[in-house]
């Protein structure tokens, strides 16, 4: 019940405090409204899930993941707020998504790291609106962690085996998420 509440409540204050992603460039279209990331116009954000921990940022609009892609170093190392379409889950846990925007086709790894029994974020999240704050991270891995990822992700074989020496990635280390479970969401071009 009291866990009831503390999710309630901060999705309340969410409702607020995100109202829109900091450029025009990024719009999310959802059930037809054509407002930047606008988690209040767009949907009500009492029927969000929260996964992980409460989140720190308290005031600010989110930043779309495809400026942040566009820009990854202007946001290293900083703790941010970002918005973006669930492309990819882990099928294994949930432990980890990957976000797109509507401005690019890579996407932003986002890695939870608070502690879990069981699943984290349901497959189910895939197509819908996401919302995850965390410190950015540009960051080599490993050829056998690229695989790993791209196994967790249900990449065929054939995928899997043109993975060759390490990857660079864009990395999201993530205590926290809200995800709007109640429709999926198409990007606005």
């Amino acid at each position: 019940m009291i866990r009831s509440i503390k999710v309630t409540a901060l999705l309340f204050v969410l409702m607020f405090v995100v109202t829109g992603c900091a450029s025009k460039k990024c719009e999310l279209a959802v059930a037809g409204c054509k407002k930047p990331c606008d988690t209040g116009g767009c949907g009500n954000t009492s029927k969000w899930t929260a996964f992980g921990n409460k989140m720190k940022l308290t005031s600010g609009k989110p930043i779309c993941a495809s400026e942040i892609l566009a820009d990854k170093a202007k946001h290293a190392d900083k703790l941010i707020r970002i918005c973006g379409k669930v492309d990819t889950v882990c099928a294994k846990k949930g432990c980890w998504i990957r976000l797109a925007g509507p401005i690019t086709s890579e996407t932003l790894f986002v890695k939870f790291t608070c502690p879990v029994n069981g699943r984290l974020v349901p497959m189910d999240a895939v197509g819908r609106l996401a919302i995850v704050e965390g410190v950015l991270e540009l960051k080599e891995i490993s050829e056998d962690e690229a695989r790993h990822y791209a196994e967790d992700s249900g990449k065929s074989a054939e995928e899997i085996a043109k993975i060759v020496g390490p990857q660079q990635i864009v990395k999201l280390n993530s205590p926290s998420a809200i995800i709007d479970l109640t429709k999926k969401i198409a990007l606005a071009d």
